[in-house]
């Protein structure tokens, strides 16, 4: 006899212990996939007045700005980010990213910002000696879709801090 346990779908997205400021980056994720900018950015909003000493709401927000093509508010958040918690991996790949879309002076920046981020993490490692075996630091990318076609991003686990 087969027996089928029917869960409804999203029940276990959002797992029972998490902060309330996590919770409000994993809604803000979800309407940012859905392209919902303003209301995904309400949440990061939130979460960052709830634990200001967290890079991720930083990240995120940025990561809205990018969606935007607004690149240069991209960069200022993720510099926030990234003054909360230098090694913060996600925020140090979205800052390389942002650098190489931006091109012109802001490459030779982003290859920089490579160099110094070598020994944060294995994966991200791989990351950017992928980009320097495919020339990204001398060849011009000008979409992130590219960028990650030629070097898809590390994957690294939901974060919060």
């Amino acid at each position: 006899m087969l027996c089928l346990l029917s869960i409804p779908i999203g029940f276990h997205l959002f797992p029972q212990n998490l902060t309330p400021e996590s919770k409000l980056i994993r809604e803000g994720q979800e309407l940012l996939n859905n392209r919902e900018f303003e209301l995904a950015e309400k949440k990061f909003n939130k979460a960052k007045k709830l634990a200001p000493k967290l890079a991720a709401p930083w990240y995120w927000k940025a990561k809205v700005s990018l969606a935007r093509q607004n690149l240069s508010i991209a960069i200022f958040y993720v510099e926030k980010a990234l003054e909360l918690q230098a090694n913060h991996e996600p925020s140090l790949v979205l800052q390389i990213k942002i650098l190489l879309l931006k091109g012109g002076t802001n490459t030779e920046e982003a290859r920089r910002k490579a160099k110094e981020s070598y020994g944060v993490s294995d994966s991200l490692n791989q990351w950017l000696k992928c980009l320097e075996n495919n020339n990204v630091f001398s060849d011009f990318v000008n979409t992130e879709s590219k960028l990650d076609e030629l070097c898809p991003s590390p994957k690294t686990p939901y974060q919060v801090n």
